[in-house]
């Protein structure tokens, strides 16, 4: 039987595939693809929102949003989806905590665990299907970090919205409001450009961003869609498809 650190690792690696696969594509790899049309500016570009705050907590994620999905494409044709869907209240002894299960699924199939977090967004219990649930080990949340980065607003997304000047410049387009599953969100649209003489981002020609309010907030958001393009034509695409607010 897989151990459980084993377990946790390569659950991890699964979950990688999604940040990984920003840095896979290469220029060299040219293939006939359609890159994705991003719609333009709305005629009535609205004021662009000030005081920008991303990266929500657990608990604040889990509290706000009872389930979650979110889909990792590329133009060469992979793709990964990760979901979760918070499945009631739960008391780990004396402790109250939120359920749920985190589920990855790709061309092979699916991976689904049980997670049992705290109010105060601590892990405390971890099950896989049909087995008894197990305390996480301590360095549990270094391999299980990367699932949430999607719902925690991605830890990039500061950078691109408010990049150094050597890196690039970000331009706001504008707004539209689209489905996600049962909620309605207002989508805020900027572009990322990287600057000629950043080695860094050479290959890349321009990088979306959406961003929408988490909840009733008027200055905390989280990423709704990354799109980055390389000048050769391939492009990875990470979008959140279907979101149930809490309550």
């Amino acid at each position: 039987m897989v151990g459980k650190k084993s377990f946790l690792l390569l659950l991890s690696a699964t979950m990688f595939f999604a940040g990984v696969a920003f840095f896979a594509l290469r220029s060299s790899t040219k293939l006939p693809s359609t890159t994705p049309t991003i719609a333009p500016p709305t005629s009535e570009t609205p004021e662009e929102p000030r005081n920008i705050s991303m990266g929500a907590t657990i608990s604040q994620i889990l509290s706000t949003y009872s389930s979650m999905t979110y889909r990792c494409e590329l133009s060469q044709g992979e793709w990964i989806e990760s979901s979760y869907n918070v499945l009631g209240e739960d008391w780990i002894g004396e402790l109250r905590c939120l359920m749920l299960n985190l589920t990855f699924s790709d061309v092979n199939g699916s991976t689904t665990i049980f997670l049992w977090f705290s109010e105060e967004g601590d892990l405390v219990q971890i099950a896989r299907p049909g087995e008894t649930p197990f305390p996480p080990p301590e360095d549990a949340w270094l391999y299980l970090e990367p699932a949430f980065a999607p719902f925690m607003g991605f830890g990039y997304a500061d950078f691109f919205l408010y990049p150094e000047p050597e890196a690039g410049t970000t331009e706001y387009l504008g707004c539209e409001v689209r489905r996600a599953g049962k909620a309605s969100l207002l989508h805020y649209k900027y572009r990322f450009t990287p600057n000629a003489s950043n080695i860094y981002l050479e290959n890349i020609s321009k990088i979306d961003i959406w961003i929408s309010p988490f909840g009733d907030s008027k200055d905390q958001f989280f990423a709704t869609l990354y799109m980055v393009e390389l000048k050769d034509g391939t492009w990875i695409k990470c979008e959140v498809l279907e979101i149930t607010p809490a309550g």
